[in-house]
């Protein structure tokens, strides 16, 4: 399982959607790109699509997968930059609802039309787009990877 997401994720529990490493990314892009960097993940710069909202929920499943199928449940209490894996998670899932979630409709937000690597004309990343889409934040049930 990789932390690497971790230790990226924003102050109000947003997920990265990737990495790379630093010597690759080009730092001073003209069109003014701001790479995600952390002092504990110095080899790498991240990107973050600011208008999707399954990233969150993706490394939730992720994490879920991991400890289920490897039975490590203390991978959880990893401490990442202060916080265990625990307390990220549920960071990253309180995000979405403070941010991303539109009472009106009971549904998150989303700004473009196409998702899952789909091509995004407007911009590499896809990541400047204006348009807004609501779209069902789906819960699966499953077992409380908490412990409870």
């Amino acid at each position: 399982m990789s932390e690497h997401f971790f230790h990226f994720q924003g102050e109000g529990g947003d997920i990265i959607d990737g990495y790379m490493d630093i010597r690759k990314a080009n730092l001073n892009d003209s069109e003014g790109y701001r790479y995600r960097l952390s002092e504990t993940c110095p080899q790498y710069a991240a990107h973050k699509n600011t208008v999707e909202t399954d990233h969150e929920t993706s490394l939730v499943q992720a994490v879920y997968q991991y400890v289920k199928k490897s039975q490590n449940t203390a991978y959880l209490q990893t401490v990442i930059n202060g916080k265990t894996v625990e307390q990220r998670m549920d960071e990253a899932l309180q995000y979405l609802m403070n941010e991303k979630f539109n009472k009106q409709y009971g549904l998150t937000t989303g700004a473009t039309t196409a998702d899952w690597g789909d091509v995004q004309s407007e911009h590499p990343w896809g990541e400047r787009l204006m348009r807004i889409r609501i779209t069902p934040l789906i819960f699966t049930t499953m077992p409380c990877w908490c412990g409870h």
